[in-house]
């Protein structure tokens, strides 16, 4: 009884190790995608994710602002238009900043810049909402991380790393490859189930004939079903 009693909580304990490590493997996959898309490190990222959740911002949101961010520069390049060409037309040759030089930033970088730009250029608090507004309507909200060249989000940023809440960025990578071993295994064990099922299909048959044969033949049910177990248990 005390075996039994080990062996099921190993069996709990592991299953869930290993619920654990998916999740885990799951958002470092995740994590990778929105910081590639952002220009910038895994291990970055998750400190300004941090940051930003000090203005109730998820790592998700954060991740549009900054791909918003790119979009609105790169709209400008391509056409001279878009939400971002007030910025560049009026706030940009004000503070000597050009839209190749944002082209060249990471989306972190260019976010602050855009900021920093805005807070040289004068702007009032309304006029600074208004050019946020013009490159995501949720990046204001990012305002008192990102003023004062981003202080306080450095700051925020630097608190998570001191916490040890940072992973690096092969701790991540290590994380993500796990998801293909989860894919692995799972490719592995449903080829296994398909073929138990596939060896079992004869016998799973002849069993079900003869309960077939047995519903016709009246009175004779417990005589068929002895001998369509004498088979199952022969061929297994």
């Amino acid at each position: 009884k005390g075996v039994a009693v080990v062996a099921t909580a190993a069996l709990a304990a592991g299953a869930a190790i290993t619920a654990i490590v998916k999740a885990s493997s799951d958002a470092a996959r995740e994590l990778t995608f929105l910081s590639y898309s952002a220009n910038t490190s895994a291990e970055n990222f998750q400190a300004l994710a941090f940051a930003a959740k000090s203005v109730g911002f998820e790592v998700k949101d954060l991740s549009d602002v900054y791909k918003d961010m790119s979009d609105r520069v790169g709209d400008f390049i391509a056409t001279g238009a878009g939400p971002a060409a007030d910025f560049f037309e009026k706030i940009a040759p004000l503070v000597g900043v050009t839209a190749d030089q944002f082209k060249r930033l990471s989306a972190p970088d260019a976010l602050q810049l855009y900021v920093s730009s805005l807070e040289k250029a004068g702007l009032s608090q309304s006029e600074m909402v208004f050019y946020m507004e013009a490159l995501s309507s949720e990046s204001t909200r990012l305002l008192p991380l990102l003023m004062d060249n981003g202080k306080e989000m450095e700051a925020m940023a630097q608190h998570a790393r001191d916490l040890g809440v940072v992973l690096s960025d092969i701790e991540v990578q290590r994380l993500a490859d796990t998801a293909g071993a989860f894919r692995d295994v799972g490719a592995i064990f449903g080829n296994v189930m398909d073929n138990i099922a596939i060896a079992f299909s004869p016998i799973i048959n002849e069993v079900a004939k003869e309960f077939s044969g047995a519903a016709i033949e009246a009175g004779g049910f417990g005589t068929v079903v002895q001998k369509a177990m004498r088979k199952s248990v022969t061929a297994i």
